[in-house]
């Protein structure tokens, strides 16, 4: 993530307005962005699997269950991801 925080240090550095919506189309596509992938592919999921043609019910609980896969996975993961990349920050930084 701090590699993003430079690249908008670097961006936002001009006072332009042209720099000031590269930064903004910045953020919001690295924020954005994985949400829109994770739409696509499931649009493409149901495209392959041939899920336009089931009733909404059978498709919903689709959705909902790769949704809940993920943020069950996020929140599992996120306080080791939190402290595992501070440590290796450290550890970097030392040598």
């Amino acid at each position: 993530m701090a590699g993003i925080g430079f690249e908008l240090k670097k961006l936002f550095k001009k006072n332009s307005v042209v720099s000031k919506l590269r930064g903004s189309a910045y953020a919001t596509l690295t924020m954005i962005g994985p949400l829109l992938m994770i739409i696509i592919n499931l649009f493409l999921i149901y495209v392959a699997l041939g899920y336009n043609n089931f009733i909404f019910a059978s498709r919903e609980v689709l959705a909902s269950t790769l949704l809940y896969i993920f943020i069950f996975s996020l929140c599992t993961t996120s306080p080791f991801n939190s402290v595992i990349s501070r440590y290796i920050a450290d550890k970097i930084y030392e040598n």
